[in-house]
């Protein structure tokens, strides 16, 4: 564990507590706390908190019995309860001294933040400023992202000759699945691999079935995996069979989405507004017009969670990209009872405009199978 690095990521949180007015937070989401100190917990039904004073610039861990010892590699003091008292008692020490007290409210649970209530004081939801501390990723982060995404790019390139007429949706979800599962380090997540083929990938959000792939179909390939809990997010739109096999309304949306995924990666810049990237993209599909078959944003930021700040949407005025920021750009066009197409790439806001992370082939010469 280079734990210097989970000391610098505390400092950098402490800083934007204190800016946004709070003296002590306390943070509970399992990503959160293991971007924080580096130890990855479950705590299941039990109470887990890291309680980080910006006004002291301590940390301190409070975890049950179960999981005694699991700070030890951490320069994070842990503080241990038993299942017959609970934490509250550990709790009301480490808050004794008042001042203003965020909390992680989306993780925690109601009976939580009766527990919290019975200690006294008042509570505030903190999230958004531990979304701010984790936003802009570390050169580790940006490392294992990166990586992340080749191991995705290698996966459909390992796995392309298994999409052919009759195989099922699911089939090509298994492949996908065990290629993914040979890779060392890579993680697969089996309910985030979407398949989906000819009119039933006019849903961006479908769930992949029994259907099986016939010739002149347009096919969905969307799916996820983490390197060292870092996802990538990647979508390809194939073409099962030859240009003269596929419906030219297809053809020509494929060609409108690759021109609306350039623009919004051209737009993601230092200094840009997140809004920007998502009216760059959104421009080229409207001006072709497909504008109300868009039907969803234009990208997500990626990191411990595969969906995470920045929202990269046409009303995110407010969130101006900077180096380090990492996220999705994913137009797309649907047309229910024919088929869609979304082309998504990973993508990072470097010095001077940014890196895709993907390498996969969007040339939409090369989205046939004609040898299948």
């Amino acid at each position: 564990m280079n734990d210097k690095m989970y000391e610098d990521r505390r400092k950098k949180l402490y800083g934007y507590m204190l800016e946004a007015g709070f003296d002590r937070a306390i943070v509970g989401e399992p990503l959160t706390f293991y971007y924080l100190t580096g130890v990855m917990l479950h705590p299941y039904e039990r109470f887990m908190g890291l309680v980080a004073d910006a006004s002291r610039g301590e940390s301190w861990a409070v975890v049950p019995s179960v999981d005694s010892g699991c700070m030890r590699d951490s320069s994070v003091q842990e503080h241990v309860y038993g299942d017959s008292e609970g934490p509250s008692k550990v709790l009301g020490k480490l808050l004794r001294g008042g001042g203003r007290t965020g909390i992680e409210a989306s993780c925690y649970t109601m009976r939580t933040g009766e527990m919290l209530k019975s200690l006294g004081g008042t509570f505030e939801d903190v999230s958004d400023v531990i979304a701010l501390a984790r936003v802009k990723k570390d050169p580790y982060e940006i490392e294992q992202i990166r990586l992340s995404a080749k191991c995705a790019d290698d996966a459909l390139s390992a796995v392309r000759a298994s999409i052919k007429p009759g195989a099922s949706e699911k089939e090509v979800v298994l492949a996908l699945l065990c290629e993914m599962a040979r890779t060392p380090s890579f993680h697969p997540d089996p309910f985030i691999i979407q398949i989906l083929t000819g009119a039933r990938s006019a849903n961006p959000h479908g769930i992949s079935g029994e259907t099986r792939i016939a010739r002149g179909d347009v096919i969905t390939v969307d799916f996820c995996g983490y390197c060292n809990f870092y996802w990538s997010d990647f979508t390809r739109s194939l073409f099962m069979g030859g240009p003269d096999e596929i419906n030219p309304e297809l053809v020509k949306i494929y060609d409108i989405v690759h021109e609306a995924n350039a623009a919004g990666i051209a737009a993601a810049k230092p200094g840009a507004r997140a809004s920007d990237v998502d009216r760059a993209a959104r421009s080229v599909i409207s001006a072709a017009g497909y504008g109300d078959r868009f039907i969803h944003r234009t990208g997500h930021g990626l990191g411990l969670n595969v969906h995470e700040a920045p929202n990269i949407t046409s009303v995110n005025d407010g969130t101006i990209l900077e180096e380090g920021m990492v996220f999705t750009v994913e137009p797309g066009i649907y047309l229910p009872g024919l088929g869609g197409v979304r082309i998504e790439d990973d993508v990072r806001v470097t010095e001077n405009g940014c890196e895709v992370f993907n390498s996969y082939t969007k040339k939409r010469e090369e989205m046939f199978l004609y040898e299948a």
